[in-house]
């Protein structure tokens, strides 16, 4: 009898350490996504203030084209004038 329950005993604890295995396991998988979700937070905000700064650099190329000339961007598109570039840009905001 105390040979079985001996083998039952080594047979639990093999049991408990592949539970304690694939807990390890799972928890560092747990880790990556939460590292992972952790980075793709960091650029999203990231993007959202490219974004907004964008944004408000186009309403003051907006408002710039209003007041300066009396036209919105599409009636300049309209008009078929050339797009700024870089260096033009600088030199009319």
């Amino acid at each position: 009898k105390l040979a079985q329950l001996n083998a039952l005993r080594n047979e639990r604890e093999e049991g408990g350490f592949e539970f304690e295995r694939r807990l390890n396991e799972i928890r560092g998988k747990i880790r990556d996504k939460m590292n992972e979700k952790e980075l793709i937070y960091r650029n999203h905000t990231a993007n959202e203030t490219k974004l907004e700064k964008l944004r408000d650099e186009s309403d003051k190329l907006s408002s710039h084209l209003w007041d300066e000339y009396e036209l919105t961007r599409a009636a300049a598109v309209e008009l078929d004038y050339p797009a700024l570039t870089k260096e033009d840009r600088g030199a009319t905001v």
